[in-house]
Parts: structure tokens; C-alpha cells; sequence
């Protein structure tokens, strides 16, 4: 199918591959957990099966400090986290404003993808309840 579909896989840039070494189990562990995240946000009765939402949320931000040199993928990975969680939870993210602040401001990604996590931490921000 994928001869007659005309099909290749296209090369992945360089700054969107994911991490290697130690911090690929840390990875691909993170993708189940944002998985877990993004299932939950779906979910139509109030009960949840979703446990531990902040050692997730630890997780994945830890993970996107770990991999300075390369930390795109790992970045994405922790802001799509954060935004499903900011819909279902709101009051679990207000928690990590400041880190997710930090994280933008001293550890910042290379263009164009800065201009679009950049984007989506305000987006997150801007879903969560002020503290007043």
C-alpha cells in the first residue's frame, strides 16, 4: 500500500528529534503519560481514572530541562501536557506558572518553534483562574 499510495517517510529536522540516551525511556514514558492527560481531559463523567496528575507534570518538566542541547520534542511534549491539564485541572496548573515562566525565560528554544511555545504558555496561562 505504501508503494502504490507513493509514500516515504520524510525526514525529521534535526532541533525535532527526539532525545537519545537516558532521556528517551524518560520520553517515551512521558508520550503514555500525555497520553494519559489528553484521555482524561476527554473524559464525559466526573470521576477520572487519572492519579498523580502533578508527579506528571514533574516529570515532563524535568524532562524538558534534562535535554538542553535538543529539548524541542520534550518541550512540546510538556506544553501539550500542560494544556490538556489546564482544561481538565486549572487549579493543579496555576501551581507551575512560575516554573513554566522560568523554564521560557532561561532555557529558551531555538526559532521558529520559540515564537510557538512562547504562544502556547500564554495560552495555558490564560486558562487558568487568577489567585485572587
Amino acid at each position: 500500500m505504501t508503494a502504490a499510495l507513493k509514500l516515504a517517510p520524510a525526514a525529521t529536522a534535526g532541533d525535532l528529534q527526539p532525545p537519545t540516551g537516558p532521556n528517551l525511556i524518560t520520553y517515551l514514558i512521558g508520550l503514555e503519560q500525555t497520553l494519559a492527560i489528553v484521555c482524561a481531559s476527554q473524559a464525559t463523567d466526573a470521576t477520572s481514572f487519572l492519579y498523580q496528575e502533578r508527579a506528571i507534570l514533574d516529570n515532563l518538566l524535568h524532562l524538558a530541562v534534562a535535554e538542553p542541547g535538543n529539548n524541542a520534542p520534550a518541550r512540546l511534549l510538556m506544553l501539550s501536557a500542560f494544556d490538556r491539564e489546564a482544561q481538565r485541572r486549572p487549579d493543579i496548573v496555576r501551581d507551575y506558572r512560575a516554573q513554566l515562566e522560568r523554564l521560557a525565560r532561561e532555557h529558551p528554544l531555538p526559532e521558529p518553534i520559540k515564537a510557538k511555545a512562547d504562544a502556547a504558555v500564554a495560552a495555558i496561562l490564560a486558562q487558568l483562574p487568577s489567585l485572587h
